[in-house]
């Protein structure tokens, strides 16, 4: 009984020992690669050129990684930090790589804007800022305008926005009657 008992758990020994493939994306110019790899819930992940190699984060402990090139020149990787909880990180050659940022719900990769919930509500930030202070645009979630449903435990779950290629921001949200609301701004990326 017992040899069988140890010859069964040796594959599972095998599987988790077994080290860990690098995913690669190129860009569309085909000029720099995101990399990212996981091994034992730890992930470690960089964008890479002929000449450099810079690091969006090293062994964090996730096993889901999201990498993708949201435009040609911009990166964007994130990752879940629990439910609902994702952390992103972006890179463009002129810029560097990103701050981690929370929980973005859109992205204007024309403005290298993102959307993301605060305390007290939902603003739009410059991506490459040193700090998420100063926002472009901010509306508050008990504005009587808006009339954001806020008995939920997590208010911006209910919101849904994408951003247009005119730069305006549009955003679906539930109202506190349950029905459903649309809000549009015109271009809250403006400096």
């Amino acid at each position: 009984m017992r040899g069988i008992i140890i010859v069964s758990l040796v594959p599972l020994i095998t599987s988790s020992i077994a080290s860990a493939e690098e995913i690669k994306i190129a860009s569309p110019t085909k000029k720099e690669t995101i990399t990212y790899k996981c091994s034992n819930s730890f992930c470690s992940a960089w964008v890479e050129d002929e000449n450099s190699k810079l690091f969006f984060f090293k062994e964090v402990k996730t096993a889901t990684i999201t990498a993708k090139w949201a435009s040609p020149d911009l990166a964007h990787i994130s990752f879940s930090c629990g439910s609902p909880c994702s952390v992103s990180f972006f890179y463009k050659k002129t810029k560097g790589i990103s701050k981690d940022i929370h929980d973005i719900l859109a992205i204007n990769t024309s403005k290298d804007c993102v959307l993301t919930p605060t305390e007290d509500g939902i603003a739009t930030f410059p991506i490459f800022a040193t700090s998420q202070i100063n926002p472009f645009w901010h509306i508050k979630y008990n504005d009587k305008k808006i009339n954001f449903y806020t008995k939920s435990a997590v208010i911006f779950s209910t919101i849904h926005a994408k951003f247009n290629k005119d730069d305006s921001l549009e955003f679906k949200y539930t109202k506190n009657n349950g029905s459903e609301g649309k809000y549009k701004v015109e271009d809250p990326c403006k400096k």
